[in-house]
This record gives C-alpha cells, structure tokens and sequence, in this order.
C-alpha cells in the first residue's frame, strides 16, 4: 500500500453528505481514510455558512489563505482542489513547495458556460445578466488561472482533457478520473424487467428540460402499459406538462436523498437521461451498474459507458429518443445487456477509483520530487 499520505481536499460547497461533488469529496475522504491516508476536507464553511453568491466570491480568498499556511509548513502531500478555487496563488510558489497541488473539475465551467451560450442563442434559454458578469464571467478567469497555476489537473472526460492540455501546453499533468460512486452503485445487477422507464433531470434546460416532458408524453401515448418515474419534477411540472389522462401513470420524485437511489434504479427497466451539458454522469453509471439499459446523451462520459450496453442519441432528436426507448422495452436480449451494462459500470467501482487516484497522487509525487532534484543539481 505503501506510506501513508497527507491530504487536502477543497470543495466549492457546503459540505453535506450525499449532495453532488461536496458528498463524493466527502465519500473520497472517508474512503481514502479506510486506506490508512490523513485526510482533512474544507468546504464552504471556512467563510460561513449558506452557498450565496457573497460565500462564493470569498471562498478562494479563505482558501489561499489556508493553502499558503500549508505550503509553508509542508502540512499536506496533496492539496486537491475544485477548479477556480486556487487562482489567487501564483504557479511559483506551489512549484516551489514540497506539496502537490491538484485542481479537480466537477464539471469544467468554460465548458458548461459555452453550452449555456449556445442554448441562449438557439432560443431554448434565456441568460440573466448576472450569470454574465460571475459564473459566466469572471468565475471563468478564476478557472483558467487555477488550471494554470496546479502542479496537476484531475478531469472527468475527453473533451476536458483536451480543453485543459491546450491551456496548459501540457498533457502529461493532466489525468481523467472519476467521482466516486455512493450508495447507488450496485456490485451486481438488480433491474426489474416491467416496464418501467425512469426520465432524468426534471424540467432543467441542462438536464433535458422540455425533451424530458415531450418525451414522456409520447411515450405514455404509444405504450398504455408503460409507468414512468420523473426524477427532478414535482406534481406541478407533471400537471403543467402531462395531459390529464396520462398523468396517474407518471410518479415524480423531486428530490430523493443518497440512500433512495438504489431502491429507484433497480425498480426500472430503462433509464432515460436526455443532459445537454455534463461533466461526468454519475447517475447513469449508477444505472447501468444496476443493469438497467440506458437511453442518453453523448454528454461527459455518458455516451463512452453506454455504448455498449444501451443507446446514444443525437442531443435534441426526441424521434432518436422515443425509438431508442422503444427498442429498449422491447428487446430480446435484456438479460445479456443487463450484464454488460454491469460490466461497463464495473470500470467505476469506488474500491478502484480510489486506487487509480492515489497511484496518481503518488506518481505526481514522484515527478515533482525529481523535478525538484534535478533543478537544485543544474
């Protein structure tokens, strides 16, 4: 296993378990601490509690503040923090410490910023101008400097591997890895084989929006059999967006928490997720670790883990989506597909994750260490 490393982890949220990337940072942490690692983890509330947009501006300050104590007491091994958090330290400085200082993506903000433009400027959504002055502005600089300034970049998919290697001139220190996985990764597959379709991402233009209602409309229409379960509606989006003779078969679930989303995958044959901008993916791997064969995008790592056990349609074709469910509750092979799916998610498996990311940690470790030798000799 070799020695036991010193970790920092910071995270732009609150810290709450089972939440998006503050319950993954959380997960990582305890599971690295499982390893025999020190782990500490910083969120938020090092400027208070609430996530406003005050909270946010101030966060970076309070997080070079503790950064820089660290680098000069040599604290941690690692400091491992989200993209834009890192912006006020200069890349001379951390070359300079004995820590490695990682930024992690949770999803590469420039690149979900230019798919926010380009759904404003087909028509589909509307920006407020105070998106375009921080989260679409200058929160944007404070990622790309962040990109520059770490030692090393942890990405989710292919698209930000090639977004942060050009801004870096750099692609070795820039390594894809994945979220860890929480209670609703299964270790074998469980999903029934009824006719239930699970649509994702409620009524969100980034999650699907108006796709996710029309979709399930036509598909109630085509099939009397068929119930589906909205993940991220509640009874008001069903009554505004389903006719009422369609309605007592859509079951919505607004928010659920951690411990729920097992229950929920393995009660469904088919898992729709129609996302316009993802950074990973969490919930379809989940699914497809259920067995459940899934109908998506090509948005983060969606369409890479589904290719091969469930079906990727074009962004926007509810034509491609309604076939594609079809074909799925349809399907001769369901029991082998099941596996594969499984088979696929297994690729992702929270025991291996970690693994994979401390040979990185370490492996970074090593590099700048002879980096450090090599130009106190020259």
């Amino acid at each position: 296993m070799g020695d036991s490393l010193r970790i920092a982890l910071f995270v732009h949220h609150q810290l709450a378990a089972g939440t998006g990337a503050a319950g993954s940072t959380l997960s990582l942490a305890e599971r690295l601490r499982e390893l025999g690692h020190r782990v500490d983890v910083y969120g938020l509330e090092l400027v208070g509690s609430g996530e406003s947009l005050s909270h946010q501006i101030r966060f970076p300050f309070a997080v070079a503040h503790r950064v820089r104590q660290a680098l000069r007491s040599n604290e941690y091994d690692i400091i491992d923090a989200s993209t834009g958090d890192l912006w006020l330290l200069t890349r001379r400085e951390i070359a300079r410490s004995r820590s490695v200082v990682f930024t992690r993506s949770h999803g590469l903000e420039p690149l979900g910023a230019a798919a926010r433009r380009e759904g404003a400027r087909r028509g589909e959504m509307t920006l407020r101008w105070r998106y375009r002055l921080y989260h679409g502005g200058w929160r944007l600089h404070e990622v790309r400097r962040t990109l520059r300034v770490a030692d090393a970049v942890l990405v989710l998919n292919r698209l930000e591997k090639a977004y942060v290697s050009a801004l870096r001139d750099d692609e070795t220190s820039v390594v894809v890895t994945a979220p860890l996985l929480g209670a609703g990764y299964a270790s074998t597959p469980d999903a029934t084989s009824e006719p239930r379709v699970l649509v994702a991402g409620g009524t969100q233009w980034r999650k699907g929006g108006s796709d996710n209602a029309e979709v399930i409309r036509e598909l109630l229409t085509r099939h009397s059999d068929v119930s589906v379960t909205w993940l991220g509606a509640d009874r008001d989006a069903v009554d505004t967006e389903i006719p009422e003779t369609l309605r007592q078969r859509v079951r919505p679930v607004p928010s659920f928490r951690s411990d729920e989303v097992a229950g929920l995958l393995a009660a469904h044959r088919v898992v729709v997720h129609l996302s316009r901008f993802e950074g990973w993916g969490m919930l379809v791997v989940e699914a497809l670790s259920h067995g459940c064969l899934v109908v998506g995008t090509d948005a983060g790592v969606v369409g890479e883990v589904i290719a091969s056990s469930g079906y990727v349609v074009p962004l926007g074709d509810r034509r491609a989506v309604s076939a594609a469910i079809d074909t799925a509750l349809q399907c001769s092979d369901f029991e082998e597909r099941t596996h594969r799916a499984a088979d696929a998610a297994s690729r992702f498996a929270p025991s291996r994750v970690v693994a994979l990311l401390v040979e990185n940690y370490r492996e970074a470790i090593r590099v700048k260490t002879e980096r450090s030798r090599s130009e106190g000799n020259s």
